[in-house]
């Protein structure tokens, strides 16, 4: 077992909505449950995107950070990363069941807070079976075998049945490494799709802010070059 005193994690919740509201702060705005049906080019240039709903959005930027539908149609295929996506099962439980305060890690289970009253269990084994995704009888089997595991070390899990279970599906690109930056040979278009999205996020979101801002490259993020996907 593993206790990780010093490990960080972002509060999803907490972390997103306060960014939208600088953004609205600031005087920007959201379009929400209005996904994205095309990319806008000239050539080699991208200007826009186009929206489900019809409207058109120009930008001098556009940045693909769609996270697992980053290589969806939509982009065509000099703009989509390849992907290699693995599933996830995710059990959220009263803090009061599972009482952690840190990052702990066992032979079976992570476990972490997740907001003020709740703590994040998955199994270690981060690849879980598809079918997880697509039946909730599955699903629900895998969650109650993961807390009848996370019981032995947390007895306040021995059954419980007030808990959430949900999966997810990880953006993971083809090499397992982020994938951040403009494309060669693209112009006003950036990529940021990365496995560790919650973890890098802050970080990822700033040079990225600064690369376009500015033009000028991070040298951070130099390993990290989409380009190794494009040849």
């Amino acid at each position: 077992m593993l206790w990780c005193e010093r490990e960080g994690w972002l509060d999803t919740r907490l972390y997103i909505n306060t960014l939208l509201d600088a953004v609205i702060d600031g005087g920007g705005r959201m379009s929400t449950a209005t996904p994205v049906a095309g990319i806008i080019r000239q050539g080699n240039h991208v200007t826009g995107v186009t929206l489900a709903n019809g409207r058109t959005l120009y930008a001098d930027r556009v940045v693909n950070c769609c996270g697992r539908w980053a290589d969806s149609p939509l982009f065509q295929p000099d703009l989509a990363p390849p992907l290699a996506p693995t599933a996830g099962l995710l059990v959220r439980v009263p803090s009061a069941a599972a009482p952690v305060r840190h990052v702990l890690i066992t032979p079976t289970f992570d476990i972490r807070p997740d907001g003020p009253d709740h703590s994040l269990i998955c199994p270690n084994d981060l690849e879980v079976s598809w079918t997880l995704t697509e039946s909730p009888t599955a699903r629900d089997q895998a969650a109650a075998a993961l807390l009848a595991q996370a019981a032995r070390l947390l007895p306040g899990l021995r059954g419980l049945t007030d808990y959430q279970v949900t999966t997810g599906i990880r953006a993971l690109p083809q090499d397992g490494l982020p994938a951040a930056g403009p494309l060669p040979g693209i112009t006003g278009y950036h990529l940021l799709v990365t496995h560790s999205g919650v973890t890098l996020a802050a970080l990822l979101a700033t040079l990225t802010a600064q690369e376009v801002i500015t033009g000028k490259p991070a040298s951070l993020l130099a390993p990290f070059r989409p380009d190794r996907f494009f040849h």
